[in-house]
């Protein structure tokens, strides 16, 4: 067995790091754009890449840590990135320095490593410093799993912000190497931050083997940011200039449609879907699941789902009908309101916990309930009119008696708090401000009460000042997101459209910016993925299917009024969802990524039902269980970026968000697709059945004035696929079968043929 080495700390504080830099050799210019520079320093131990403001240091970043003298051994310019390779005595680094021009300039540091020896890392300090900034502000930092962000900001030696994001995606072997994962790498203490790499007297790597240890972006700006708005703002500006220079995975087509067809067969037939209660049936909240009795969120999250898709496709379905019988037998008359668990039903043995009982209300499943009934009423069903109109003086009450600050759980009867929070500290359900806010601009809207759009204001200005610890559960914050920007548009006060930033830059901060391939995850995509809660280890189908309805909604409400670092984001989301969520069905997954047992009822990789968890690849997936609640995911998907041609036997799949779709004629469609112009989503004209007659199709896309044929190729599938720009109008063209023959239209549909 070969002896190993471990990495010491040679003096890692703020002002060691000062001294290095000061007395260390100036190895030259990295680049620079507008008042920001970069250039490289080797100190004793380190090599550094300091960023000045206006000629002033401000931050320096480690490149590479040894435990005695490096030796630079070369310096290699290309065009586009400068190499170093140096060495200590544990081994051979070699760092890339790449500056990426845009709408900021960001200096990209990838440090690989080659161990002389067996190299164990009992340490290893954090790679970024503030320099002469004894005083600054973390404003937010990695949780858990989520992307490896710090950012920060400092008012001396000059106002500045520095925003720092560790790619995780390029250091999966070296998790895999040390056995690790990358949770909660990033962050730290002023002025002590960024990426501590994953350490201990057990993660040795081993020698002669070349690993990347290091993939680290940052962004410099001037001035610091004086309010949760225009921190939120800088947050969204900077991350989105960050995603155009990180590497992203591709992603593939999946026939959402046909999932959704097969979900409906399984909810509307299986057993271990639905029960019987007092002689109605009901959705499980899991597959399988019957400890519990019914839960209003559970039946009205699926009836809402379902009537869309009942109208995307056509027809109308038994389980809709099934779902709606329900509605009124959650009325509590001792409440006062539509209540969470069906009045006098009782919970299982197994349902001990304190919170499993009737008087228990979590304050975000009342308002949600209130929130799809709002849903349906405004397409004029009477029952939810009637069921909502009874039950919007008990959310007032509640909102009043919290001071719109609500609780985690209360007592329904008394509204005495139960769990005000739910870590120390924290603060309750933050978020739920902003969706009893959407409740309310809703019921204005019905009723007319303008003292309900007074109530929606003052739920959402509780959220003004909560900066990242606004968000508690992520669909929750999207709603609020919608809820300001509503108020914005009808009051333009610009606070308004700034807690709408506020919230949204919550929700992506509780990304999972990067993709996992280590372990189990090597057989699903975690890259854009929406952590469901704060403190979330995994991702969730619920949360993400609403959160992709509401950007989906955002959009184009918001228009020009969106920022666009979120028009950027916003899209590439659903994009990555589309793609990503394919995942959660356990059909999908191997069976040694599944779980052997879930806490809530069974898993059936039958049943295409999504599980609830998709977990980093050191655990097994579907722990919690299949989540009946999420199955709307296929069909929320289905109808926001897929449009039928039926009089063609086609669907129109677009994977970034769209709307403004018009029929000029019987043989046209045209679309806005939204985002950004500097990437490329994917339309796709699929045809519905096997024996779909021929048709010729012709896309074009509308740059400033001009028309531009898309040249489009044709799947294995036998799909027509196009590349599009985001933002940009789309027309869709059917052929007459028989007309002129045009070269840059696609033919799809019918038994290939010869050319």
């Amino acid at each position: 067995m070969r002896a190993s080495a471990a990495i010491a700390d040679p003096g890692t504080s703020a002002l060691a790091v000062e001294r290095d830099i000061r007395e260390g050799e100036d190895l030259g210019s990295i680049g620079g754009q507008g008042n920001v520079a970069f250039r490289c320093v080797r100190g004793r131990a380190c090599l550094w890449i300091v960023a000045s403001l206006d000629g002033c240091d401000v931050a320096a970043l480690r490149a590479g840590h040894g435990r005695d003298e490096l030796r630079v051994a070369a310096r290699a310019d290309t065009a586009d990135h400068a190499v170093f390779e140096y060495a200590s005595a544990v081994g051979a680094f070699r760092t890339k320095v790449r500056l990426h021009a845009g709408d900021v300039p960001i200096v990209q540091c990838t440090t690989s490593f080659l161990p002389a020896r067996d190299t164990a890392l009992p340490y290893w300090p954090r790679d970024l410093y503030p320099l002469d900034a004894p005083e600054g502000t973390v404003f937010t930092a990695q949780r858990g799993l989520r992307t490896g962000i710090v950012y920060a900001g400092a008012p001396r030696p000059l106002p500045f912000s520095l925003f720092y994001l560790q790619d995780f995606s390029a250091l999966n072997d070296h998790f895999t190497t040390v056995n690790r994962t990358p949770a909660d790498r990033v962050g730290g203490v002023w002025p002590e931050l960024g990426y501590a790499p994953p350490a201990g007297e057990d993660a040795v790597l081993p020698m002669a083997r070349e690993i990347r240890i290091s993939d680290a972006y940052l962004v410099v700006d001037a001035g610091l940011p004086a309010t949760e708005a225009q921190i939120a703002q800088r947050y969204l500006d900077d991350l989105a200039a960050t995603y155009l220079a990180i590497p992203r995975p591709d992603v593939e087509h999946h026939d959402w449609a046909a999932r959704a067809q097969r979900t409906l067969r399984d909810l509307s037939v299986s057993p271990a879907c639905t029960f019987v209660r007092r002689g109605r049936r009901y959705l499980m909240p899991y597959v399988g699941d019957d400890t519990k009795p019914p839960e209003s969120m559970v039946q009205l999250t699926m009836l809402t789902n379902v009537l869309e898709y009942d109208g995307w496709r056509g027809a109308p379905s038994d389980l809709a009908a099934m779902l709606h019988a329900t509605l009124r037998e959650f009325f509590d008359p001792e409440v006062g309101s539509v209540v969470r668990w069906l009045p006098g039903e009782q919970f299982a043995p197994s349902q001990a916990d304190a919170h499993m009982s009737h008087e228990a209300m979590d304050s975000w499943y009342l308002h949600h309930a209130l929130f799809n009934l709002t849903r349906l009423a405004r397409q004029n069903d009477d029952t939810a009119r009637e069921l909502l109109a009874v039950s919007l003086p008990f959310a007032v009450r509640v909102a009043r008696r919290f001071n719109y600050t609500w609780p985690i759980f209360f007592d329904l009867k008394t509204l005495d708090v139960i769990q005000a929070e739910a870590w120390p500290g924290q603060g309750g359900e933050k978020d739920v401000g902003g969706l009893y806010a959407l409740v309310m601009i809703h019921a204005h809207e019905l009723f007319g009460d303008e003292e309900y759009l007074e109530e929606a204001k003052r739920g959402v200005l509780r959220l003004r000042e909560c900066g990242f610890a606004l968000g508690y559960q992520m669909n929750t914050t999207g709603f609020a997101a919608e809820a300001a920007l509503r108020l914005w548009k009808q009051t333009r006060d610009r606070t308004f459209l700034e807690i709408s930033e506020i919230c949204l830059a919550n929700l992506f901060d509780n990304m999972w910016l990067w993709e996992c391939s280590y372990g189990r995850a090597r057989s699903y995509p975690t890259f854009f993925g929406l952590f469901p809660l704060r403190d979330a280890p995994y991702l969730a189908a619920y949360e993400e299917l609403e959160a992709l309805a509401k950007f989906h909604d955002y959009l184009p409400m918001g228009g020009e009024d969106v920022r666009p670092s979120l028009r950027l984001l916003l899209a590439e989301y659903q994009r990555y969802v589309l793609h990503r969520g394919w995942h959660y069905y356990p059909d999908v997954l191997p069976a040694d990524a599944l779980a052997e047992k879930a806490r809530n009822g069974t898993v059936y990789r039958s049943l295409s039902v999504p599980l609830e968890d998709l977990q980093d690849g050191n655990a097994a997936s579907g722990q919690v269980g299949q989540e009946l609640y999420g199955a709307g995911i296929a069909f929320v998907f289905a109808t926001r970026h897929a449009v039928r041609l039926d009089e063609a036997g086609l669907v129109a799949w677009c994977d970034y968000p769209t709307d403004e779709l018009r029929r000029p004629d019987a043989r046209t469609i045209t679309w806005n697709i939204g985002g950004d112009p500097r990437l490329e989503c994917e339309l796709r004209l699929s045809p519905v059945a096997a024996d779909t007659a021929p048709v010729r199709v012709r896309v074009t896309a509308r740059a400033g004035e001009v028309d531009v044929p898309l040249r489009g190729t044709v799947s294995p599938e036998g799909d027509a696929v196009f590349r599009v720009h985001g933002a940009r109008a789309v027309t869709i063209r059917l052929q007459e079968p028989g007309g002129e023959r045009d070269d840059r239209a696609v033919e799809i549909g019918g038994p290939r043929r010869a050319p």
